[in-house]
């Protein structure tokens, strides 16, 4: 764990479950570098990340499990999918991830319809933070992301670019229900 002190939470790019005390919160912090942000970007097909913070503790849970809350917040710039025009997201979410040893936990049992729990994980050596965040952002940001200002417009043009009126055409759907009754 690389740790940085002039920060209020430690910097850790990767948990190292057999550094962490056992007996207390485990506080951290991960904070996206020029690379990591340009990468997400990419990704999420967006136009940028900004005031990225994700912090949160870790602490023990039972004998051999680790319990993780962390706290995703960051402004995101995205295009309308409507309007084309950029507009800005603000997101701030509880991410949970609960470490177990034993990985009869994570596969329901064939004779329980129990719905699977989506913040077990099994526990590994090492955690890497990024792709948690990865994953955090991938759920929060939209997939049809649309400004809360704009507005769909329903009139139609002809050929030549002019605005005509909607025609009163029916659905055609509901013509062939008629046209079937």
């Amino acid at each position: 764990m690389s740790k940085k002190s002039s920060q209020k939470f430690p910097y850790w790019k990767k948990i190292i479950f057999s550094e962490l005390n056992r007996d207390k919160k485990n506080w951290f912090g991960f904070y996206l570098n020029q690379a990591s942000r340009v990468d997400l970007v990419k990704k999420l097909g967006i136009i940028s990340i900004d005031n990225f913070r994700f912090h949160g503790y870790i602490k023990a849970s039972g004998k051999n499990d680790w319990h993780l809350t962390a706290f995703l917040k960051s402004r995101v710039t995205l295009e309308c999918r409507l309007t084309l025009n950029p507009f800005p997201l603000s997101l701030n979410t509880r991410v949970e991830r609960r470490f177990v040893a034993d990985s009869n936990l994570l596969s329901p049992q064939k004779d329980f319809s129990i719905p699977e729990d989506e913040t077990l994980e099994l526990l590994t050596p090492t955690y890497d933070l990024y792709e948690l965040v990865k994953e955090s952002l991938f759920l929060e940001v939209p997939d049809y992301p649309t400004s809360s200002d704009s507005k769909f417009d329903s009139s139609i043009n002809d050929d030549k670019g002019d605005e005509r009126e909607n025609d009163n055409r029916d659905n055609p759907f509901a013509a062939l229900a008629r046209s079937n009754s």
